[in-house]
């Protein structure tokens, strides 16, 4: 039996999610990612197991 996990966007459910480079001040912190939605560009940074939502900069 296989499990896949699927992150999406909290906003629009969108599974497409782009894995970016990580910050200066991410690197200090082992385990963090940083993803953007191909759809709404709505960031997200998992830190330590949380999910933290960034606006688009526009």
């Amino acid at each position: 039996m296989k499990f896949r996990f699927t992150m999406q966007c909290p906003v629009c459910s969108n599974s497409q999610l782009l894995r970016l480079h990580r910050k200066w001040w991410m690197r200090l912190v082992p385990g963090t990612r940083y993803y953007r939605c191909s759809s709404c560009d709505l960031g997200i940074i998992v830190l330590l197991g949380l999910y933290i939502t960034v606006k688009p900069a526009f």
